[in-house]
Order: C-alpha cells, then sequence, then structure tokens
C-alpha cells in the first residue's frame, strides 16, 4: 500500500485503479489512504497493545513456530506479545489476537500416544526433512554447526544384568550392588562433525555438596533439581550457560556463517519463551523432531547413548565387583572414563548419517 501510494504521488498521470492493480491492492483502500482518510485497523491503533507491524510480525512468528515443530499455545502467545511491549497482556488478549489474524487458527494437538504407533510415516519423515534441507540452506549453516541434544537418566550404582556360572542346585543368582539408586540425569549434545560439547549433569537435591564437582575431568557443568530431572528453568541456564558460549562461531574467519542447528525432541522444557527467544537473538535456529520419531531420527538416540549405556553399565558392574560405590562425588570421573570410551567422532559421525541429517538424505 505505501508503495502504491508513493507511485500516485510521483506520477499524477496514472489512475488509482491502474496503480491498485498494478500493486495489488484494494482500489478503495488506496482511494482512502490517498484522501488522508486512515483504515479502520490503522485509525484503532493507538488503541491496541501491539502496532500492526508487531502484531503481523507476530502472526508470522507464530506461522514459523508451527512449521518447526514448536506451535505457540496462546499463553505462549501472550508471553512473547508481553515481552514485545514490557508490559503484561490481558487474559483474552490471546483470544483476539487469532480472530484479527485469519491465516491463524487454533488446533488441538495429538495425544503422543495416540499417535505413537503411525508416527514415522513417509508423510512425516516428508515434511522433516524438507524444512531441515530448507533451514541448512537458507541459513547456509555448516556442519560443524548442526548439532543434537538430548537427555539420558541413569541411577547411581545400577549395573547391567550379565550371565553367570552358578551351582546347578541354586535357583536365582543376585549380584550385589549398593542399594544407592538416586536419579541423575545428563545431557549431551553432539555436533556432525563428530565433536561432542561437555555434559551437564542435574543431580537430585537441593543443596549442593562441592565435592560433587571435585574430581571433574570432562569439565561437566553442575545444577541441581528436586526430582534429578531436567526442568523449564534448567533447560534455559543450559542453552544460556553451556551451548551458545561454546558452540559460537568464530566470525572472525568467516563473517557467513553465522547461524546454528540444534536438532532436539519436544520436552517441554525446549519450548518454553525464554528458551526460543534467547536461539532466536543468539542466531540459533530450533527444529524440533516429528513425535515419537526419536528411535529413527535423532542422533543421540540411534547411534549415541546405546554404545554410552553399555559402557557406563558394565563400568558400574565391574566397580561392584570390586565393591566400588558409585557416588554424588565420583560419579564424574566414574562417567568420564565411559563416556570417553563410547563418544568416539567416528560413532557421533556415523549416528548423523544413520539419520539422514549429515550428510543430508
Amino acid at each position: 500500500m505505501q508503495l502504491a501510494l508513493e507511485a500516485l504521488q510521483k506520477d499524477t498521470n496514472h489512475s488509482e485503479r491502474a496503480v491498485a492493480k498494478f500493486f495489488g491492492v484494494p482500489q478503495s483502500t488506496l482511494s482512502t489512504c490517498q484522501k488522508g482518510v486512515c483504515p479502520r485497523s490503522k485509525a484503532h491503533e493507538h488503541q491496541q497493545n501491539l502496532s500492526q507491524s508487531q502484531e503481523q510480525l507476530l502472526a508470522e512468528w507464530a506461522c514459523v513456530r508451527g512449521h518447526q515443530g514448536i506451535p505457540l499455545t496462546l499463553s505462549l502467545l501472550g508471553s512473547y506479545a508481553s515481552h514485545m511491549v514490557g508490559k503484561e497482556m490481558g487474559a483474552t488478549w490471546p483470544r483476539r489476537f487469532v480472530e484479527r489474524h485469519p491465516e491463524l487458527k487454533k488446533k488441538l494437538t495429538t495425544s503422543l500416544e495416540a499417535c505413537r504407533a503411525k508416527a514415522l510415516n513417509q508423510a512425516t519423515s516428508d515434511a522433516y526433512f524438507d524444512l531441515l534441507e530448507e533451514v541448512v540452506t537458507v541459513y547456509n549453516i555448516w556442519p560443524g554447526n548442526i548439532w543434537n541434544i538430548d537427555e539420558k537418566g541413569i541411577q547411581l550404582s545400577v549395573g547391567k544384568r550379565v550371565f553367570a556360572l552358578i551351582d546347578c542346585d541354586q535357583k536365582s543368582v543376585y549380584s550385589i550392588e549398593s542399594g544407592n539408586h538416586d536419579l541423575v540425569t545428563i545431557i549431551e549434545a553432539v555436533c556432525a562433525d563428530g565433536r561432542a560439547l561437555h555434559p551437564s549433569v542435574i543431580f537430585q537435591g537441593v543443596c549442593r555438596d562441592l565435592r560433587w564437582g571435585e574430581d571433574n575431568p570432562s569439565n561437566a557443568s553442575i545444577s541441581l533439581s528436586p526430582n534429578g530431572w531436567t526442568d523449564q528453568e534448567l533447560g534455559s541456564m543450559w542453552l544460556e550457560k553451556d551451548f551458545e558460549p561454546k558452540t559460537r562461531p568464530d566470525l572472525v574467519l568467516d563473517a557467513q556463517v553465522k547461524w546454528r542447528l540444534l536438532i532436539l525432541d519436544g520436552h517441554n522444557s525446549h519450548c518454553t519463551f525464554w528458551f526460543c527467544n534467547f536461539a532466536e537473538q543468539h542466531h540459533i535456529m530450533i527444529i524440533c523432531l516429528p513425535p515419537h520419531t526419536t528411535h529413527a531420527l535423532q542422533p543421540c538416540d540411534v547411534g549415541v547413548f546405546s554404545p554410552l549405556s553399555t559402557k557406563w553399565k558394565s563400568l558400574v558392574t565391574s566397580l561392584g565387583h570390586r565393591m566400588i560405590e558409585v557416588t554424588k562425588i565420583n560419579l564424574l570421573h566414574h562417567y568420564t572414563i565411559a563416556r570417553s570410551s563410547a563418544l568416539k567422532p567416528s560413532t557421533i559421525k556415523s549416528a548423523f548419517r544413520k539419520t539422514g541429517i549429515y550428510p543430508l538424505n
């Protein structure tokens, strides 16, 4: 519309009808603007929380998030708007925003359990790989900037079941292991070029014992949660304190390589306003894997965690035979041993190749 108005002002020989047709705008609206009368949406803009340009930007952003597998809920939409204008939106604002933007629609998300059996189908795979190829191409993302993050829960001092020789009259066999079964969550991030970021360990507890980090060969970051699981706050903290500074491209060497790609599952700790907003501000593009496809499409699940889990359980079993208990104090020392054996560059590259991420297949 602005271009059409400028064209009329520069050359008065053209009719409003011809200019409106050329620029694809309604002639009546063009005529109204030419006479200095604001359209209704513009006239009431001062009464709205967001300007027209801000609303349009937010609507486009909602569409992008939906395609990335991180659809905005109404509450999350309100959080984005509040951040844009610096004040809290009313409870009914998200609903009225959707009504003003017919390009958006509300749709109930499908239950993950209901779609488990049909999650990995051709249409789902095609849509995911089309998006992956588009993002990598448009944002010029190199293999050294393609990352996958996932988390794995382990219990202290729980080894693996093995075959053992026993007396033929013995009906059952038991292996001695510690009663310490505290849950610990390990966050691992691996890159398509074979690198692995230092791990992030989430201990179960509310008060940290400084001894937990004294023997830390892998330079793991340490945090706490009451249940030992990651949550929204810890997810955002990991992105800000661990991932972003440690994977930041060297813009001095190549100013064209700015964007990173982070592929992850749809865990709620990854889909918060702060997580997505921080990623956008720091040139981190996020793609969420389709629900219940991680067993086939996520590098960590396909080729990284299995050998890591095998090494860890074997190590814990071996320690148990020597009456060595795995505790929070020595966990990082022992985990680093298993991790060094399992997370080899060749193993990580193979996982990205098997999942078709790199080379793209």
